[in-house]
């Protein structure tokens, strides 16, 4: 009967390639060369070569055939081409270790909790890191947040409690050069923010994203003009892949606009809209 492979062992015959054929692949998109692309995954460029000779679709096979869900496989390989881009091997190896942890080998398995890193998560956690800082970067966005601050929370896979959505542990604030986090993404970081993602989720499991702003001219002008169906808390909403939840203004408590949305591109592209057209008014 054969051995039992360790969980070093199947992380290196089994997820290690698969994620090299999608990183390569993702690399390759973006531009780089076959030769950079080798220096930068620590292999050979005829190596490379035959990574991009079998498709996408081969590797998303045999991790899928592993347990791993497509979704996951093609975020870790985002992750892992932003790691090596940026020469962060360390995170590279922990999104190794993620794909691994999620494998059917280590799936449960007492003892894998520790191959590489100290637990999962990496993966949610660094794309959330990514949407958050490319929402941050955008002009006149302090305009749009609430006076108490704002929040950004994602369910990696909705429909999950509020404990389960990651979150800043503090919030978005203006300061006097633009706007910051104030704490650090978490599981369980936000109570109202994650509240309202995973109402909305539980009936609506495309909604994976929920911003925290105020309801200025500019937003709902922008949720206007892209047909976005905005309701009030606690009503029932269309099936959509955006959606505005309105809480408003009560004594002690200012008007807050919950923008949701199935992916972080459709959300920052209504948030820059809604930016752009508040610097319109100064």
């Amino acid at each position: 009967m054969a051995q039992r492979p360790t969980p070093h062992e199947y992380a290196a015959r089994v997820i290690l390639p698969a994620l090299r054929g999608l990183v390569a692949h993702v690399m390759a998109g973006r531009g780089y060369g076959q030769y950079s692309i080798a220096r930068l995954l620590g292999v050979s460029q005829p190596m490379v070569h035959r990574y991009l000779e079998r498709g996408v679709e081969y590797y998303l096979s045999q991790l899928e055939a592993e347990g791993v869900d497509r979704s996951v496989a093609l975020e870790a390989a985002e992750a892992a081409a932003r790691a090596l881009a940026a020469g962060d091997h360390g995170l590279f190896w922990l999104v190794v270790n993620e794909l691994t942890l999620q494998g059917r080998l280590c799936r449960g398995e007492p003892g894998c909790e520790g191959i590489l890193c100290p637990g999962p998560g990496i993966l949610s956690t660094a794309r959330y890191e990514e949407a958050l800082r490319r929402l941050l970067s955008i002009e006149c966005l302090e305009r749009l947040i609430p006076e108490v601050g704002g929040n950004l929370a994602y369910s990696p896979r909705p429909p999950e409690p509020p404990g389960s959505i990651i979150a800043l542990d503090g919030r978005i604030v203006k300061t006097a050069s633009g706007v910051r986090p104030a704490g650090q993404p978490r599981r369980g970081g936000s109570r109202h923010t994650a509240r309202v993602l995973s109402e909305y989720s539980a009936s609506n499991a495309r909604l994976r994203w929920a911003l925290a702003l105020s309801p200025t001219s500019g937003l709902l002008e922008a949720l206007r003009a892209r047909g976005v169906p905005v309701v009030r808390m606690g009503e029932k909403a269309p099936p959509a892949g955006v959606l505005g939840v309105l809480e408003e203004a009560a004594p002690g408590r200012e008007a807050v606009l919950y923008l949701l949305a199935a992916n972080e591109g459709d959300l920052e592209s209504i948030v820059r809209e809604a930016a752009w057209r508040e610097c319109g008014r100064s």
